[in-house]
Parts: C-alpha cells; sequence; structure tokens
C-alpha cells in the first residue's frame, strides 16, 4: 500500500494545527480559572449588594415588566419542592460578585434569581466571583447582562416601549457593542432593526401606551407586597 507524502504532510499540519489550538485554549481556560472563582455562599455569613457601576442597570430593571406574575412567584416560597426549584434555577444563572471587603460582596449581574433566593429564604446560593475587578467594566457586564436577561420576555403588549426605553438609557458605547450592525443613534431605529417592525407600529405604541411608570420599588418589594 502506497502512501501518498503529500496525504501525510497536510495531516500533520492540521494536526500541528489542532494542538496549537488546544493549547491556546487550554491557557484561556487557565486564564480565566485565575481571574473567576466559582463558589457557594451562605447569605446569612456575607452582605451582598449592588455594585455603584451596577447600580443603573440594576434599578432600570426594576421598571421591566415580564410575562412572570409576581403573585404565583410569590407563592413560591410556601412549598419546599419550589424552594428547591428557585435554588436550582439560581446555580444556572449565577450571581457574579466583586469582593469589596471581608465578608462583603458587590454583585453586578445575574441578580434575577438571586433575590427570588432571598425572597424564598433560601440560604446558599452559587456566585462567580471576579478576582480581579480593575480587569473588568463593570458598568457594561451589566447592562449586558440586563440586555440578554429580558430582550425576550419583556410583555408583548409593551415590549416595543419598554426596548425603547431600554435602548435610551444604556450608554451609548455599550449599547453600539451590543446591537452591532442594528446600533442606530435614534432609539426608535435601533428597535426597528433588531425587530424588523416599522417605527410607525413603535410609535403607535408609543402613543397609545400609557406612561411607563418609573417606580423606586425593589422587585422583591414589589413580590412582598403583591403576595399579602
Amino acid at each position: 500500500m502506497k502512501i501518498n507524502y503529500i496525504s501525510v504532510v497536510v495531516f500533520n499540519q492540521k494536526i500541528n494545527s489542532l494542538s496549537r489550538w488546544v493549547g491556546k485554549f487550554t491557557q484561556v481556560l487557565k486564564l480565566m480559572t485565575k481571574q473567576y472563582i466559582l463558589k457557594i455562599v451562605e447569605l446569612a455569613k456575607v452582605q451582598i449588594t449592588c455594585h455603584d457601576q451596577a447600580l443603573a442597570a440594576y434599578e432600570h430593571s426594576r421598571l421591566i415588566k415580564t410575562y412572570a406574575k409576581t403573585s404565583a412567584i410569590t407563592k413560591l416560597k410556601s412549598h419546599e419542592k419550589d424552594d428547591n426549584l428557585i435554588s436550582v434555577s439560581q446555580t444556572f444563572n449565577p450571581l457574579f460578585v466583586v469582593q469589596t471587603m471581608p465578608k462583603e460582596l458587590a454583585f453586578y449581574a445575574g441578580w434575577r434569581w438571586f433575590e427570588l433566593c432571598q425572597l424564598a429564604g433560601i440560604s446558599k446560593i452559587l456566585v462567580i466571583e471576579c478576582r480581579d475587578v480593575s480587569s473588568i467594566d463593570v458598568a457594561k457586564n451589566a447592562w449586558q447582562y440586563l440586555f440578554s436577561d429580558h430582550v425576550f420576555d419583556m410583555t408583548q403588549a409593551d415590549s416595543l416601549m419598554q426596548m425603547v426605553k431600554l435602548f435610551k438609557v444604556i450608554p451609548k458605547e455599550y449599547l453600539q457593542v451590543l446591537l452591532a450592525s442594528d446600533y442606530s443613534h435614534s432609539a426608535l431605529k435601533s428597535v426597528e432593526n433588531m425587530t424588523g417592525v416599522s417605527r410607525q407600529t413603535i410609535r403607535s405604541q408609543l402613543e397609545s401606551l400609557p406612561k411607563f411608570e418609573e417606580t423606586k420599588t425593589s422587585i422583591l418589594d414589589m413580590l412582598l407586597s403583591d403576595g399579602s
């Protein structure tokens, strides 16, 4: 059986290329392991607050309406099996934090299920801690989280309006990265580019809906009051 020399050379080149790729990928994983740490924290033993640079995104998240009924979510706290459901769901969506002081953490992403864990009285949560806060743009990460978490779950009745308002509050330099070619200086045009809905339809929804209530009530407060 004859072996084609050229084929052997090409094969070796592909193996070498794959080896280099695996090597680079391994280096990236090692870098991520050094920069981030995944761990379980007991809420009773640590104070967790919103990072100052993530506060604008966090506050805006309180204004976004979703399909989830607050009354239904509140009832979850009365059933042990549902507490487990919340806890498991939180492990799929860990809280991103940085350590600010001993036994003090500040979150900048992943807060949705964290708040539900607090409501349900769950004692332990999963967090991803960034060891070097200077290596990340906290505000950018917060806005990216908010965008990715809510862009597909806004209520249909006023989703266009909520998207316009969201695009208006996200800083321009971050919005350009998030929307890429769909970005426009006009929030209405950006929504049009992203959804395919005409600006006339978007304007009609903006004009037909009542003014979006900008309450400062936290999600936790809304859940508690709704369930009372």
